[in-house]
């Protein structure tokens, strides 16, 4: 409904085709490794039924815990139509000591895919730091391999907040002083440490008169460790501005300060 929707004024609703995978498919059981292989030749089945001249794959690293299907029909395979996948990191492999090596089952997980991956004709990358990435750690060729960035929210785009509503936000928060903002997680591949460490090692006037801000969901340890972090930079006791969860509204304002 949501894709109908969202193409309306482009497609007509029998334009839009909708596939369902027979399930369940669950990555973390061996015993619906037969199901799996039925679904992805019915899906394979189902594209080359379209007759499409390119099919996109959003998703090739969709979630392990997810009933899904993404797997890549090669023109080896009988695809008869280009295939594009969008990439979006592979820190994964590149940080495999953290991501892959603990866990096995994981690691046969996204190897597997990776090799999926490997089967396109076209990588779109979600930017040129992912697109990079594809060159040097997948020895992709740099023709094959496009950087298309990433889309935005159209609630996103700079705008004055009243004075009301910023006095309301800066008390709820405590961002007294003109401040800098890391928004998303808190995984070792976001280097949130890297940021503090990085904002305690600015001249003494920039850190006396900016606040850091780091607004995301924060787990007790994580706030304890970035606290931490802070102490070990010798930084003032207010530098560091933990906000926790945003609304989405409030998060768009923190952009727009």
């Amino acid at each position: 409904i949501l894709i109908r929707d969202e193409f309306k004024d482009l497609l007509s609703p029998e334009q839009i085709c909708v596939w369902q995978a027979p399930g369940p498919l669950h990555h973390l059981r061996d015993d619906e490794d037969r199901r799996r292989k039925i679904a992805e030749d019915v899906r394979f089945a189902f594209l080359n039924s379209l007759s499409p001249s390119v099919v996109i794959n959003g998703a090739v690293f969709e979630s392990i815990s997810e009933d899904s299907v993404t797997t890549v029909q090669s023109k080896d395979e009988g695809a008869s139509y280009i295939t594009a996948a969008i990439l979006h990191d592979l820190i994964p492999l590149i940080l495999k000591e953290e991501y892959l090596d603990p866990n096995e089952v994981v690691k046969t997980w996204y190897l597997r895919h990776l090799e999926e991956l490997k089967k396109c004709d076209l990588f779109l990358a979600n930017s040129g730091s992912t697109r990079q990435e594809a060159i040097d750690y997948l020895h992709w060729p740099s023709d094959r391999a496009v950087n298309i960035s990433a889309a935005v929210s159209s609630g996103f785009f700079p705008a004055i907040v009243p004075s009301k509503d910023e006095h309301v936000l800066r008390e709820k928060f405590g961002l007294t002083k003109p401040f800098i903002m890391y928004t998303g997680g808190m995984d070792r591949r976001k280097n949130v440490e890297g940021l503090v460490q990085a904002f305690g090692l600015l001249p003494d006037s920039l850190r006396q008169s900016h606040q850091l801000a780091i607004v995301c969901k924060l787990a007790p340890s994580q706030i304890e460790e970035l606290g931490r972090l802070a102490k070990l930079a010798k930084l003032p006791q207010d530098a560091v501005v933990l906000t926790g969860f945003v609304s989405d509204a409030e998060l768009i304002s923190l952009y727009r300060l």
